[in-house]
């Protein structure tokens, strides 16, 4: 991986309970890379939107890239739409298009809206998100991968996926131009 400088103010990783731990091993392997760059992991409270908005709020920099797996990054690119005044990128990865989840006794629905500055890194074979993965229409970037089918940490024991998606996280960071990123490390 390149040290480059980014081209975002701030690194933001939302993660909840089921993420922490993945999104702790990515952290791990970009930030060495970007020494002149705030990098922060923020943890998802739930899925009630006036305690997203309350509490990630303060967290969103204007221009950072907020990096989410699974839920989270459906959290992430609700935030993106929501608040276009913070320029916020996203990569979303392993996450579904969409979700509902109730509050305070009532059904809600996150649904997401086309959006640029968004990447979605996912295996349409990983089963949590699997018929909730059509990503085509809701980004710039829509990078469905094979090799992400069992989530980041591959049932080899391996974790190949990690470095991957790390690998695809850093030259997002570089470049918006992702062509060169895919074609030196294909998506297949």
């Amino acid at each position: 991986m390149d040290s480059s400088p980014s081209r975002f103010k701030a690194l933001i990783f939302l993660n909840s309970r089921d993420t922490t731990f993945q999104a702790h091993a990515l952290r791990d392997l970009i930030e060495p890379h970007f020494p002149d760059l705030k990098v922060y992991e923020s943890l998802v409270p739930g899925k009630d939107r006036e305690q997203l908005i309350h509490y990630l709020l303060p967290f969103l920099m204007p221009n950072s890239l907020v990096v989410g797996i699974g839920l989270d990054g459906t959290i992430a690119c609700y935030l993106q739409q929501e608040f276009p005044a913070a320029n916020l990128s996203v990569i979303a990865i392993n996450s579904p298009t969409s979700d509902t989840y109730t509050t305070v006794g009532m059904e809600r629905s996150m649904v997401l809206k086309p959006h640029h500055n968004r990447v979605a890194l996912y295996s349409r074979l990983y089963e949590p998100i699997r018929g909730r993965n059509d990503w085509r229409q809701l980004t710039d970037h829509d990078l469905e991968v094979s090799w992400l089918q069992h989530g980041i940490f591959s049932e080899s024991g391996a974790n190949l996926s990690k470095y991957a998606v790390a690998y695809y996280v850093t030259a997002y960071l570089q470049s918006s131009n992702l062509e060169p990123a895919v074609a030196s490390f294909p998506t297949q």
